[in-house]
């Protein structure tokens, strides 16, 4: 067997092992099963919207921002400050909020592969630009510190909080604040084991006990989506 066919038969090798292996993978099979049923959900509910690629995420982060109208610019789930960084560097002429707690998430993300304390920063807030607020701690302490301060209409929400119970307490405390042109960027809205019941659910419970009518504008290739109020 000459050198080009061993590397050729080593390749075949060690992809039918790698394919044995996936199919007894239940966490592959979980995400294939998930996959389908978010891209029939998008061929079902999204046919208009556009499709923008996984990576760079900052691409569906961008078309967001080229559509925020009048209001106030805001962000749960700040964790390292990469997507805060760049929403305030693209809006410098606004004041933008973020909140976070900065030691991990309130609970395990059921059904994911993250427990509580997996993002923690162990209280330790990320270096952003000057036209940034940061608001530490729990969501149901800070949200109503926050309103004492702030009661504008929002423009702009990024919501990349993980799960159902912190994405339902934002809806719950802010959702009048959401108007018409409002826009949502969604960070973990499907795609992944168990997505009905995190932002997914938070969302279409808000929608539905306050018949707020929507647009869904956007998605790309991973997990989030952009929304338009009505």
């Amino acid at each position: 067997m000459s050198f080009f066919e061993k590397i050729v038969f080593r390749i075949l090798k060690a992809n039918a092992y790698l394919s044995k292996s996936y199919d007894y993978d239940l966490s592959h099979q979980f995400r294939k099963k998930e996959m389908e049923e978010s891209m029939q959900f998008i061929d079902e509910n999204m046919p208009d919207a556009l499709c923008f690629p996984a990576s760079p995420k900052e691409r569906l982060l961008d078309y967001a921002i080229s559509q925020i109208k009048k209001g106030t610019v805001l962000e749960f789930g700040v964790r390292h400050g990469e997507s805060i960084r760049h929403i305030a560097n693209k809006l410098r002429d606004r004041q933008i909020h973020g909140f976070d707690s900065f030691e991990g998430l309130p609970e395990d993300w059921t059904g994911n592969g993250f427990s509580q304390n997996d993002f923690t920063l162990h209280g330790k807030m990320p270096k952003v630009p000057e036209n940034v607020i940061l608001h530490k701690g729990w969501f149901e302490d800070t949200i109503p510190e926050y309103q004492k301060k702030y009661d504008e209409n929002i423009a702009f929400i990024n919501l990349d909080c993980d799960l159902y119970s912190s994405t339902k307490t934002v809806f719950d405390s802010l959702g009048h604040k959401m108007k018409k042109n409002t826009i949502l960027l969604i960070d973990d809205f499907f795609n992944y084991r168990n997505w009905k019941q995190h932002q997914f659910k938070a969302f279409q419970e808000f929608v539905e006990q306050n018949q707020i009518k929507f647009e869904y504008l956007a998605f790309n290739g991973k997990h989030g989506v952009c929304i338009r109020i009505l």
